[in-house]
């Protein structure tokens, strides 16, 4: 049997990005061990890791004897969406940031000296008029976005102060779930979860806003490509699909991959975030030559075909 490219430790591997990201490094010739939550099996996963440690994120012993043998720790954990802490950052001081800042506390006692983050590209640079370039200035105007972006200093603090490695992905709006989203999150999921049951989407501002909207299969292969190489290490990079897209156009795409199954009601009176989030990606397209493989129409047809097959499943 090869030797694996490396072992990683998968924090947040039963969600949408860590699920995509897990069974994708395993397919590349990853070790990938998953540490779950008490009460999480390996049935929660939907790739088959090499191994699993059980743990909670506030317990230092458990992240460390986890974090045995391993090179990077891929974070993924998250205990907040846009909606949850839109204007009250509060979720990201008394949770997120305590996570990700005993994570950390744990790799330097372990010796683990790599880390991959995903930021949030559609939040901490703020409303855009052109694609964001990851060295423009950071102007976060939800409390979501407000915590990756203190989350992104607390990991340059420990590089300077304890030696650690990071690349910090700021991802654009990753959808592509099989299951229904359980928080609010990802317009394109929620609105074929609605489709899928009979409900109708409630759209709040304009259908003008617009948007990067990345599949998760090309997040994943983003993940993959900056682990490959060197270019990654202590950088930044937006991952986009390079394409922004009014929402009109979204719920258009939905209702003809439905088949008219979707239907919505728009109320314009209550605000729906900044008008216009868009990232220029092209950093990381010279750094590892990742592109994106999935148009939007592609990848909600893909999304939509994975929760029919779901659904058939329950």
């Amino acid at each position: 049997m090869a030797e694996p490219k490396g072992r990683v430790l998968l924090i947040g591997a039963t969600g949408l990005c860590g699920g995509a990201v897990g069974e994708r490094l395993v397919q590349d010739g990853w070790s990938v061990r998953a540490f779950l939550r008490p009460g999480r099996s390996r049935q929660d996963l939907t790739f088959s890791p090499e191994g699993a440690a059980f743990g909670g994120l506030l317990s230092q012993a458990e992240l460390e004897a986890a974090m045995a043998d391993v090179d990077t720790v891929l974070y993924f954990a998250s205990s907040s969406v846009p909606a949850t802490s839109s204007k009250d950052p509060t979720i990201e001081f008394e949770s997120s940031l305590v996570w990700l800042n005993n994570t950390l506390l744990a790799m330097s006692r372990a010796g683990v000296r790599r880390l991959l983050f995903p930021s949030s590209g559609g939040t901490v640079y703020g409303p855009v008029e052109t694609e964001a370039t990851e060295d423009q200035p950071l102007a976060p105007a939800s409390g979501y976005g407000l915590g990756k972006v203190l989350a992104e200093e607390t990991i340059r603090f420990f590089a300077r102060a304890h030696g650690l490695t990071y690349t910090i992905l700021r991802l654009s709006n990753v959808y592509g779930s099989a299951k229904r989203r359980q928080s609010p999150q990802g317009v394109i999921d929620v609105f074929l979860d609605d489709a899928l049951h009979g409900r109708s989407s409630q759209i709040w501002g304009s259908l003008e806003i617009e948007r990067d909207y990345l599949f998760v299969d090309d997040m994943a292969g983003a993940v993959s490509a900056v682990l490959d190489g060197a270019a990654g290490v202590n950088a930044v990079f937006n991952v986009g699909a390079g394409l922004t897209m009014a929402l009109s156009e979204v719920v258009s795409l939905i209702g003809a991959v439905t088949e008219g199954r979707h239907r919505f009601e728009l109320d314009p009176t209550r605000a729906q975030g900044v008008k216009r989030s868009a990232l220029d990606s092209r950093r990381i397209y010279a750094a590892t030559g990742w592109t994106p493989s999935h148009s939007l129409e592609d990848g909600i047809r893909l999304t939509w075909r994975r929760k029919l097959a779901e659904a058939r499943h329950d």
